[in-house]
């Protein structure tokens, strides 16, 4: 147990360290407030599906129409399933490629048309906005993303001043985009020059005038449990912290709209 607690102490370490990098958070260049944020076609994937599902033979269907649903996480797990037969799914990791191609590596599969376990399946991509489809010469998925209503009398769901998109910048180079949805989800992408992307995503699990707390419940890379991301208000714009047990905060850049 202590080797575990101190690789992982290690690893939290090192990534605290890539993040904090350069300690001034001056505003990026003139303009900078405008940019808009702009998600990646594997931040745009992540996030749960429905739709319909096809089994096809010399590109056109050879069977019924079955409605489908699809989840792709942070940390590149996905599932297929059929939503008639509980028993009918497909599990596995995911990735893209250039926008135009989804990789599926399959774990676990009782969707033969889809691939069986142990395979590496390629399939076209076509991403539009909510409507996902995925396509091979055996089957073809199209998807809508899930929306949820948000509860009536949560004093925390709905609309507020850290709702919507947010670009972030530490002053070294270092860039974090962040995107809160009216249901209180977030995404959240950080990278610095050269280096492999940080991805989170989670829920608001508090609100205020001037703060938000950012629960994490998947990242691509590992945190100590409790930790947590931060915006605080800064007038009209927002600062960004990364907040871990018996660690002072770390300070990822000044936010803009």
């Amino acid at each position: 147990m202590k080797q575990i607690y101190l690789k992982s102490s290690f690893l939290i370490l090192a990534f605290a360290a890539i993040l904090s990098c350069g300690k001034d958070d001056k505003a990026p260049g003139e303009g900078a407030s405008q940019e808009q944020l702009q998600l990646s076609t594997s931040e745009q994937i992540m996030a749960e599906w429905s739709g319909v599902y096809n089994v096809l033979s010399a590109g056109e269907p050879v069977s019924e129409t079955f409605a489908a649903k699809a989840s792709f996480t942070a940390d590149y797990q996905f599932e297929i399933s059929l939503e008639n037969d509980p028993s009918a799914k497909v599990v596995g990791t995911w990735n893209e490629f250039q926008g135009k191609t989804l990789i599926l590596k399959i774990s676990g599969s009782t969707i033969s048309a889809v691939g069986s376990a142990g395979k590496i399946v390629e399939t076209d991509l076509d991403l539009t906005g909510t409507a996902l489809r995925i396509r091979n010469k055996n089957f073809d998925l199209r998807l809508s993303k899930k929306t949820t209503s948000v509860p009536s009398g949560d004093p925390v769901a709905g609309r507020h001043f850290f709702s919507g998109s947010w670009l972030c910048d530490n002053g070294a180079g270092r860039k974090t985009k962040i995107s809160i949805d009216d249901d209180n989800n977030f995404k959240l992408s950080s990278v610095r020059t050269a280096e492999r992307a940080f991805v989170a995503t989670g829920d608001l699990s508090e609100v205020a005038e001037a703060r938000a707390v950012l629960n994490i419940s998947s990242s691509s890379d590992p945190l100590a449990d409790g930790s947590y991301f931060e915006l605080t208000k800064d007038g009209s714009n927002a600062q960004l912290l990364l907040s871990s047990p018996n660690s002072p905060p770390l300070r990822l850049g000044k936010c803009f709209r």
